[in-house]
This record gives structure tokens, sequence and C-alpha cells, in this order.
């Protein structure tokens, strides 16, 4: 083995742990943009077959949509908040890990040359 291959470290692996708390919080960017459009589409067919059509069909198309935005932003805001808080108590109790880690290179089940 080459003298440069025992001086680099091994690879280390990611720390996933933290993911799963952003996977949720990115499912607000399909949402935020899906039920305004929806809402607003709603608005928009019930000012034309409710309301007889201009200028209802934008006012409630505007109404619904923006009603659909201002509540996907107040579920993002209470779904981050109670996630930050999650997160935080999981790093506070979380056990700490050994500060002497064993070098794999000195540990070789296979060795029998011991030096």
């Amino acid at each position: 083995m080459k003298e440069d291959d025992k001086d680099k470290e091994p690879d280390k692996k990611p720390n996933l742990k933290g993911l799963g708390s952003y996977m949720a919080l990115t499912q607000f960017a399909y949402t935020l943009a899906i039920v305004p459009l929806i809402l607003g589409w709603l608005g928009h067919l019930a000012g034309t077959h409710l309301l007889g059509g201009s200028p209802w069909n934008v006012i409630l198309m505007i109404a619904f949509g923006l009603f659909g935005f201002a509540g996907e932003l107040y579920r993002f805001i209470k779904v981050a908040d109670a996630l930050a808080k999650k997160d935080a108590a999981d790093l506070k109790n979380r056990i700490p890990e050994k500060k002497d880690k064993v070098d794999p290179w000195d540990d070789d089940p296979w060795d029998d040359d011991k030096d």
C-alpha cells in the first residue's frame, strides 16, 4: 500500500438524519403553487356560472387564490416552527459521539504480522 493512502482519511458517510424535515418542507413549494391555482380556478367558475360573469369571476378568482396562498403560508409557518422545535430537541437530547475514534488501519483482523 502506498504511503499516500495511509495519510488520507477514509470517506465519511454524509449525515442524512436531518433530511426528513427538509423533505417535509419541500412539499410546500408544490402546494403553494397548486392550492391557489385550484382555488382561483374554482372562484373563476363560481363567479362565471353563479354570479353571471364579469367582474365577479375575476374578483372571486383573485380572492380565492389569495385565500389559498395565505392558508398555505400559514400552514408552512406552523409546520416549519414545529419541525424546528423538534430538531432542536433532538439535538439537545442526542447522545454525544465518541471523541476517540479508532483508526481503521490499526484494527486489521487479517494482519498476521504484528509490528
